[in-house]
């Protein structure tokens, strides 16, 4: 029995397609749901893979951090769980006005984003600092509560480079945070 081979590569093809969109999906359910009530959640994906804060506890070792002042945001959110294994430090820096797409920095400003991807120590400022431009940023403040002192919002960073030779690109960031 002759099999037609366009019928085998459709096939293929939808296996392949199916197990892609699983993936993506399966990392995306793993990120916080995108929320306007100061809960204090944060997560994106970095290169696909999510990326949510978390600590051991301890001194001067929260998780997520949050600063709001004069329409100037800075977020810094952190996974360690142990000093010796993971020690990752995520940090976004924006200004705005209002509710609304921006940015990050604001041109013709170029910016950088603080991730540490490779365990280094955050002095190890080559590797762990990478250049964004504008044009390949976006943070977009979906709530805005200065009686509350509450942010909600998403963002995302493409085609972020170090260095060191690393590109990353960070998408479906989301946080709602208190201040």
């Amino acid at each position: 029995m002759k099999t037609n081979p366009i019928f085998t590569f459709a096939l293929v093809l939808i296996v392949l397609l199916s197990i892609l969109s699983c993936t993506k999906t399966e990392e995306i359910d793993k990120l916080p749901p995108i929320t306007m009530e100061g809960k204090n959640t944060f997560g994106c994906l970095v290169n696909g893979i999510a990326w949510i804060p978390e600590t051991n506890g301890g001194l001067f070792n929260e998780k997520l951090t949050a600063r709001y002042e004069n329409g100037g945001l800075s977020i810094q959110a952190r996974i360690r769980t142990n000093s010796d294994v993971i020690n990752q430090n995520l940090i976004i820096k924006s200004n705005f006005n209002d509710l609304g797409i921006y940015q990050i920095p604001p041109p013709p400003f170029e910016g950088i984003l603080y991730f540490n991807s490779k365990n280094k120590p955050m002095g190890t400022i080559e590797c762990t600092s990478y250049k964004c431009i504008p044009e390949d940023t976006e943070i977009e403040i979906l709530y805005l509560d200065t009686s509350k002192r509450i942010i909600s919002g998403t963002f995302s960073y493409k085609n972020l480079t170090n260095r060191c030779g690393d590109v990353i690109n960070i998408t479906d960031g989301r946080f709602d945070v208190r201040y």
